[in-house]
C-alpha cells in the first residue's frame, strides 16, 4: 500500500495472530456502521481470478495448487506455506502486492465518500509487510494461546498440534501489541468484546474529527 496526499477518514488496520477474534472484532464494528475491508477476501478473489497471479502460483507449487474448479487449494498450499518458510515468503511475495493495490484501489474509491470516520482494513500480516507505514493507526487484537488454539480447533475441525505450528510461524503476539496503537484482549464473553468495540469506535471517531478541526 502506498500513502496518498490525504484522506478524509482515518485508516485503521486491524490485525492480531490466528484465533484471536480480529474477525469478530470488525463484524462488531461492522454492525455500528464502519466500513471495513478484509484483506483476507481480496487475497482469495486475486488467487483465485488473476491469471499473472494464478501462473506464478502454478509456477512455484506445481498444478496440483488448484484445484479442478480451477480455484486455490487452499488447504494444500496451507500445508505446505506454515512449515516452509521459504514457500510461505514466496507466495506472500506474489500475492502481497496486487492485494496492496487492490486495497489502495478501495480506499480511493472510499475517499469520494467524507462521511467515513475512518476505515478499518483487517490483514494477518500488517506489521511483517509493512503494511503499518500506508495506515494512520493499528489495533491488535490478542487472546490467550491456549483460547486461540481452541477457537480454531473449534472452527477449522484441525488438530492442535497444527495450530501451534501456524501460531510458531507468526510474528510473536507479545511483538505485535508493543507496535499497536490500541490493543483489545478478547479473552472474555462477546459482550465484554463489544463494549471495548464501542469505545474504541468513539476514541477513532474523535481522533478524525480533531484531526479535521
Amino acid at each position: 500500500m502506498r500513502r496518498p496526499k490525504s484522506y478524509p477518514f482515518l485508516r485503521v488496520g486491524v490485525t492480531g495472530g490466528i484465533g484471536s477474534g480480529k474477525s469478530t472484532v470488525c463484524r462488531l464494528f461492522s454492525g455500528l456502521g464502519r466500513h471495513v475491508i478484509f484483506a483476507d477476501d481480496v487475497a482469495r478473489r486475486i488467487a483465485d481470478e488473476d491469471p499473472e497471479v494464478k501462473q506464478a502460483v502454478l509456477q512455484e507449487f506445481g498444478p496440483t495448487a488448484y484445484l479442478s474448479n480451477g480455484l486455490l487449494d487452499r488447504k494444500g498450499i496451507a500445508s505446505i506455506v506454515f512449515t516452509n518458510r521459504n514457500k510461505r515468503e514466496k507466495l506472500d511475495s506474489i500475492v502481497h502486492p496486487r492485494v496492496f493495490e487492490c486495497i489502495d484501489a478501495q480506499l480511493e474509491s472510499l475517499s469520494r465518500d467524507t462521511s467515513f470516520p475512518y476505515i478499518l482494513v483487517e490483514a494477518a500480516l500488517i506489521f511483517e509487510t509493512g503494511m503499518e507505514k500506508s495506515l494512520d493507526h493499528v489495533i491488535v487484537v490478542t487472546a490467550e494461546e491456549e483460547t486461540c488454539i481452541q477457537r480454531v480447533v473449534m472452527r477449522e475441525k484441525v488438530p492442535p498440534e497444527e495450530v501451534r505450528r501456524r501460531i510458531a510461524s507468526q510474528m510473536p503476539m507479545t511483538k505485535k501489541s508493543r507496535r499497536a496503537d490500541f490493543v483489545i484482549q478478547n479473552n472474555g464473553a462477546e459482550s465484554d468484546l463489544r463494549a471495548t468495540v464501542h469505545f474504541l469506535d468513539k476514541v477513532l471517531f474523535e481522533i478524525n474529527a480533531q484531526r479535521e478541526s
